[in-house]
């Protein structure tokens, strides 16, 4: 197989954006470029010259939307498909529309590696309830997230546990994974967006924002392309990164230490 380049992966993860781009508007999806991706268009118009992967989300009645379309026709173009949980082929809970043609390795951590094929995620954002938003949040967060995430290491990345056979561990073992899978998905999405003043990306990250933000949508210059992203992107990035147009010190440059093969 085929090494890819660096600039041969973004070359790639670009063509999945562009795709990905002209499907959601042709089916009346609402989406937004976001984290690292808004904070590449804003301050570089592009990629962050170290990073190499792209995310985008939507509100859960959106993403809802294309999840239904999915599980119709998992088809985004000749090489381009969706996998998730709600797609029944795998257990993160969110998507990620992968390149078939494209494998790849990702360093996890030291010399633990997550195999699978090129990709861009798209993140639901849920609903926060208007009243005792920070109790759910540290229930969701501090809580069922860790276990969740705790199960998904015992079951896909078991060299990252110290101690296997641990008395936590053998309970974490016990747990049906998919179970656990559906019952997060569910708690994360249980308030109705459109009710709520402010949405949070439950099930992976860690923002939260106003939910009108997701009412003004404009388009961005990312590369040699136009994407789509919140137009409050200013007050998004600089709850994420604080002073956000300065380049954070060389040691703190982090990716996904990502490689990537093209299938013969």
């Amino acid at each position: 197989m085929q090494e890819l380049s660096n600039k041969e992966i973004k070359k790639e993860l670009l063509n999945i954006l562009y795709i990905l781009d002209i499907f959601l508007t042709n089916h009346n999806l609402k989406y937004s470029i976001t984290s690292g991706t808004l904070l590449g268009a804003v301050r570089h118009k592009g990629f962050i010259p170290w990073d190499d992967d792209i995310d985008i989300s939507m509100l859960r009645p959106d993403y809802n939307k294309l999840i239904h379309i999915l599980k119709n026709i998992n088809k985004i173009d000749e090489s381009l498909s969706g996998i998730g949980f709600e797609l029944g082929n795998s257990n993160i809970p969110f998507l990620k529309i992968i390149n078939k043609n494209i494998k790849t390795e990702e360093k996890i951590i030291r010399d633990i590696t997550d195999e699978g094929n090129l990709w861009v995620d798209i993140f639901p954002f849920d609903g926060i309830p208007n009243h005792f938003s920070g109790l759910n949040t540290k229930i969701l967060d501090k809580h069922l997230r860790l276990l969740y995430e705790r199960k998904r290491m015992y079951e896909e990345f078991p060299k990252m546990l110290d101690n296997p056979n641990s008395k936590g561990n053998k309970i974490i073992s016990k747990i049906n994974y998919d179970k656990l899978t559906a019952f997060y998905i569910k708690k994360c999405s249980k308030y109705n967006v459109d009710k709520c003043n402010f949405v949070r990306d439950y099930t992976w990250g860690n923002t939260t924002m106003p939910k009108h933000f997701m009412d003004d949508i404009i388009e961005y210059d990312f590369e040699n392309i136009k994407v789509k992203g919140i137009k409050e992107a200013d007050k998004y990035l600089k709850n994420l990164y604080g002073d956000y147009m300065k380049l954070p010190p060389e040691e703190k440059r982090y990716n996904h230490g990502l490689r990537a093969w093209y299938i013969n």
